[in-house]
């Protein structure tokens, strides 16, 4: 397949992979569940560069599974930006 051979070890980056993967082969709707912070982080930067046009995080576990952060073009950006504003206020000079 175009994944073989996968040289990603992280799980983290490697489903990202496959989310390309599954784009590339016509699907634009994806959904993922983590219970990782990083991979929320890194769908919001991965985003743009897979050509879904939804991914859906399921974040959580057990009990405290129940947030859904849907992205979509319109949100990346809304989120991306408030990102940025975040940093740059809160980005002291030394």
């Amino acid at each position: 397949t175009a994944l073989s051979p996968c040289q990603q070890e992280e799980a983290d980056t490697r489903m990202f992979l496959h989310l390309k993967h599954a784009s590339e082969e016509g699907h634009r709707k994806a959904y993922i569940r983590t219970v990782d912070t990083d991979v929320v982080i890194l769908a919001l930067y991965h985003f743009p560069r897979l050509g879904l046009s939804h991914l859906w995080i399921g974040f959580g576990t057990g009990k405290t599974y129940n947030k859904t952060f849907p992205f979509t073009t319109y949100t990346h950006n809304w989120v991306l930006n408030a990102v940025k504003r975040f940093f740059s206020f809160t980005h002291t000079q030394d």
